[in-house]
């Protein structure tokens, strides 16, 4: 990293680099994942000291109700530059802020605190930035079209790609068919996860895909924009063909791990808590709290 005038911690700069790495964060999943044994109001007071020396600043999110989530500054993405590997496109600000938000919360989801070990993540912003030859070796190279990021299970058995769509304005049909083509083609990517803004999206999305019900469809899976605002990982698949389960128990079955995000208290809902919490508030969850207040 470039020279620290600022004596910033370890721990501020693996903050820096999580940004870097999912663009948009609410203050609430930054406190639960980098300050486990601290008072949220003393983590927070450190998220406002990196603010104030102009490593990351606040955008406004207006998905559900006005809110505010971090990302890095200018200054920030300077700092943790030389930490990453050479870049084929040097970028880390968000282009479309609501999309990117909600993708990061849908991505990282009940993951907040560490990936199970049979699991990883490839993010938009690494799929965006990182030249092929820094991409993991489970993922091929897709030109064609791309996701806003993947998961991945290890699994003895089938290793699994699993790839995020977050549609929260619709696209024209010719789009559609080109992202059709893409998942038809690429047979190791086995799932998508597709955020929808409505049901009627959904449907008119799942048509395309499914060119109008002449194609079974046996890889894509819905869910909706509002669920996911009130419950992340908890939202139910609404269509496709693990419409049963929700999404903590569509990962949860691929995973190896028992009790994925059990052992502490539920964490993907912190990342669509778009509040800005203020030094002298108690309304918050720290990792040893048996209840999420919202």
């Amino acid at each position: 990293m470039t020279k620290n005038k600022d004596h910033l911690m370890e721990r501020d700069q693996d903050i820096l680099l999580f940004l870097w790495r999912w663009k948009l964060v609410s203050s609430a999943a930054l406190i639960f994942r980098f300050f486990p044994d601290c008072k949220a109001t003393s983590a927070y007071s450190k998220l406002l000291k990196l603010r104030r020396k102009k490593y990351i600043k606040t955008q406004n999110i207006s998905l559900r109700e006005k809110g505010a989530a971090l990302s890095l500054t200018d200054k920030g993405f300077k700092f943790v530059k030389s930490a990453l590997p050479e870049l084929e496109k040097e970028a880390y600000k968000s282009d479309k802020v609501n999309h990117d938000f909600l993708c990061s919360a849908v991505h990282i989801g009940a993951w907040l605190d560490g990936a199970p070990d049979c699991g990883e993540v490839f993010s938009e912003q690494e799929l965006k930035t990182y030249h092929k030859d820094f991409y993991p070796k489970w993922l091929p190279h897709l030109d064609s079209h791309r996701p806003d990021g993947h998961w991945y299970f290890d699994n003895s058995q089938k290793p699994e790609i699993i790839s995020l769509e977050v549609e929260i304005t619709p696209k024209k049909v010719a789009r559609y068919t080109k992202v059709k083509d893409f998942y038809d083609y690429f047979d190791i990517i086995s799932n998508v996860i597709w955020v929808a803004a409505d049901k009627p999206m959904a449907k008119r999305i799942l048509k395309y895909l499914t060119l109008e019900g002449q194609f079974e469809n046996k890889k894509h899976n819905f869910v909706l924009k509002n669920d996911i605002l009130k419950k992340n990982w908890s939202s139910p698949i609404i269509l496709g063909p693990n419409s049963n389960l929700t999404i903590y128990e569509f990962m949860q079955e691929r995973s190896k791990r028992n009790g994925v995000g059990k052992d502490l208290v539920p964490s993907d809902p912190l990342l669509v808590d778009t509040r800005l919490y203020s030094v002298n508030s108690d309304d918050y969850t720290s990792r040893h709290s048996s209840k999420i207040i919202y």
